[in-house]
Order: structure tokens, then C-alpha cells, then sequence
């Protein structure tokens, strides 16, 4: 870990720009995808809502940093909490769903909110948001809070597994009715695992907005991110720490890859997840985990 944390902290110093805005991109799909990950194949959360945290997020750091003049890094922190008080909220209902309900409840939540954002003046509309500050940024000053939002994500997954909380996860995942019988509180676990989600996801928005500018409801509350969410963690490997990993470094690769061919893209992406999980049905990373008697969530 010494060696990883020291590694990542010199990288932008010898790395061009291309380099360090691909590791920019990685640590923000990682952080987002690990937590993804980790609520739909330990509680058996798979949420459909996640762009919801992504959208929020780059739009809370716009807002507060451009019209109420905060800090834009304080910003970042403040537009987090904003998610984790908004998942919050939305546990009430959202949490009483089970399964495939949950999984559309939560989009149905994501595309009233991505409504409201298209219809509101005050950030724009549909029109969009020129976010001004974030031109006079350079590569390397949005690569360290990335990184520290990628490894940070890292142990928090990691001790969330190892935590009480983790436990209750991993009961309510593998059989709920007979975790309920063991006193574990099912709604309590869920909203925790929910609120620091949504908490990482909207740093990871606030922090993606830096390197683009600009924002648009319809791309900002894209479904299309919980999609790479989906995908990093699928072909990775499901539930697992360095699966996502493995997939986002896949991702962006294959991002750049295939930027010559916009209509067949998301198709491609298909195909190859379709490929990996007829060869390996656990992922890459869950699959030689296995062969090496490693357990989750490493």
C-alpha cells in the first residue's frame, strides 16, 4: 500500500497530460464503480439511480463555488454531503423496495430529478451550465483529489466489508427474511451502505466537472453512467476491490479506443462484456481471485 500511495503521488511528475487525464478518469470510475459494486453483490442493492449522485454532484460544486463564491475544493466536500442528505431522504421510500422494484424505483427517482434539472432556470435548463472556473485548472491539480477519492473509495470498501455494518451487508445479500430473524436491522444497514454511495459518487461527479466544464442535464443524469459502473465492475469482477480496478483501466482504454466509432461503441462495450462473462462468469479479477484462494473484498 506504501509502495501504491508513493507511486500514485509522483506519477503526474514524470507522466505527460494524456496520461495523467486517463489516471483522472480511472480514479473517478473506480471510486464510483467500487461502491456500485460492493451494494449489488453484497446487499443486493443493484441500483439503477446512480447517475442521480454523479449529476448532483457536479452541479452542487457549480452552483456553490461560481454563485455563492465558496471554495471550489470545500465545494467538492459540501456537494457530497448534499448526495448523502439526498440518499438520505430518498432511503425512505426507495429502501422498501426489494430487487428488481429497487432497481426501478431508483431510476424513476434519477429520471424525475434529471426532469427537474432540464426545467430549472437557475442552472440553466436544458441549455446547460459553463462551469468558468474549473478552465483555469491544470491536470495536475484535479489528479490528486481524484486520487485521493480512488484510494480513498479503496479502504472504505474495504473496512466497510470488514465492519459490524458489512456483516448485516453480506446477511441481508445472501438472505434477507433470515437476517431479519437475527436481528439484523435491514432498513439501517441499507441506508448506510446508500448515503456513502451516493456520498463518493458525488464527489466523483464533482470532481469529473473540473476537466469538462460544462454541464448538461442529459448528459450529466445519463444513465449511461451507472452503465460504466455496470460494465467496470462486471468485467472486473463483481464485489470485489481490485475488480473495478481492473475494469476501469479497461474502460478508458477502450474509451480512447473507440472514439472512432461513436454509433458502434456502446454496442462493442456490450459485446465484450458479453464475451468475458461466457469465458468468465466471476469477471477477470474474480475469476483469478479464485484460482488464487483470495477472499472478498479483495
Amino acid at each position: 500500500m506504501a509502495l501504491l500511495v508513493a507511486f500514485v503521488a509522483i506519477f503526474p511528475l514524470w507522466a505527460g497530460k494524456f496520461l495523467t487525464t486517463s489516471m483522472i478518469l480511472i480514479f473517478e470510475y473506480l471510486a464510483a464503480a467500487v461502491m456500485w459494486g460492493f451494494m449489488a453483490e453484497h446487499a443486493g442493492m443493484v441500483s439503477l439511480g446512480q447517475q442521480m449522485f454523479m449529476g448532483l454532484g457536479g452541479y452542487g460544486v457549480a452552483v456553490l463555488s461560481m454563485y455563492y463564491g465558496l471554495p471550489m475544493w470545500l465545494s467538492i466536500l459540501i456537494a457530497g454531503v448534499l448526495g448523502s442528505v439526498i440518499a438520505a431522504a430518498l432511503s425512505f421510500p426507495l429502501l422498501r423496495l426489494r430487487g428488481i422494484y429497487f432497481a426501478i424505483g431508483s431510476w424513476v427517482v434519477a429520471e424525475i430529478v434529471l426532469l427537474f434539472f432540464n426545467s430549472w432556470n437557475f442552472v440553466g435548463g436544458g441549455m446547460g451550465l459553463v462551469f468558468r472556473p474549473a478552465y483555469g485548472l491544470s491536470e495536475t491539480l484535479i489528479y490528486y483529489p481524484a486520487a485521493a477519492l480512488g484510494l480513498g473509495s479503496i479502504v472504505a470498501v474495504y473496512f466497510i466489508f470488514k465492519s459490524k455494518l458489512g456483516f448485516g451487508l453480506r446477511a441481508i445479500g445472501a438472505d434477507e427474511a433470515a437476517s431479519l430473524e437475527v436481528g439484523v436491522n435491514i432498513f439501517r444497514c441499507k441506508s448506510y451502505c446508500f448515503i456513502i454511495a451516493a456520498f463518493i459518487t458525488s464527489v466523483a461527479g464533482a470532481i469529473n466537472v473540473l476537466h469538462h466544464a460544462y454541464l448538461r442535464p442529459t448528459a450529466a443524469f445519463s444513465i449511461n453512467w451507472t452503465i460504466m459502473f455496470l460494465f467496470i465492475s462486471v468485467i472486473g469482477g463483481l464485489g470485489t476491490i481490485v475488480g473495478p480496478v481492473i475494469g476501469s483501466v479497461i474502460f478508458v482504454m477502450l474509451g480512447y479506443l473507440l472514439s472512432g466509432y461513436i454509433g458502434l461503441s456502446l454496442l462493442l462495450q456490450g459485446v465484450i462484456v458479453f464475451v468475458i462473462l461466457m469465458v468468465l462468469p466471476r469477471g477477470i479479477w474474480g475469476t483469478i481471485s479464485k484460482k488464487l484462494g483470495l477472499k472478498p473484498p479483495i
